[in-house]
């Protein structure tokens, strides 16, 4: 099994949230994992 990039797990996490997290927190993790992604994105983009 290959290991997960960082958006792969990030993704995965985002997921689990939505799924088990209680509503304040789902809100609050949520659009820190987003912004997390969006910034993992940008500097893959940058990168290339």
């Amino acid at each position: 099994m290959t290991k997960p990039t960082k958006i792969e797990m990030l993704l995965r996490i985002h997921e689990c949230l939505s799924k088990y997290a209680p509503f304040e927190d789902k809100k609050l993790y949520g659009e820190y994992v987003g912004q997390l992604i969006d910034s993992e994105l940008n500097s893959e983009h940058t990168n290339k």
